[in-house]
C-alpha cells in the first residue's frame, strides 16, 4: 500500500487542504476540490496514484477548525469508500 503524507500544519483553510491532498494523489488539473470530486476520483480511479493507498496527515491537532472539519470529513469519505468495497482507501492521522 502506497503511503501518502500530507502536513497540514500550515493550512489555514479548506483550499490548503486541498491543494495538498490533490498534490499527493496526483489529482488532475481539472479536479474538483469538493468532497464529491474527491468522491468520484478516489471510486473511479481518476488520480495519477492507484489503489490502494494510505494518506497519513500530520500536524492535524493545531489547525484551525475548517480545516480539522474537513480532514474529518475526507476521514469518513475514505472509511465509506472502503466499507463500500469501492476503493482501498485510507487516512491516518499520526
Amino acid at each position: 500500500m502506497k503511503k501518502i503524507p500530507i502536513d497540514v500544519s500550515g493550512c489555514r483553510n479548506e483550499g490548503d487542504v486541498y491543494d495538498l491532498l490533490l498534490a499527493g494523489l496526483e489529482a488532475p488539473c481539472w479536479h474538483g476540490r469538493n468532497l464529491d470530486a474527491l468522491w468520484d476520483s478516489v471510486t473511479r480511479d481518476i488520480n495519477g496514484v492507484l489503489l490502494p493507498y494510505l494518506v497519513e496527515v500530520t500536524g492535524h491537532r493545531q489547525v484551525p477548525e475548517e480545516v480539522a472539519l474537513l480532514v474529518s470529513r475526507i476521514r469518513s469519505l475514505f472509511e465509506e469508500a472502503r466499507e463500500g468495497h469501492r476503493a482501498d482507501v485510507r487516512l491516518k492521522l499520526v
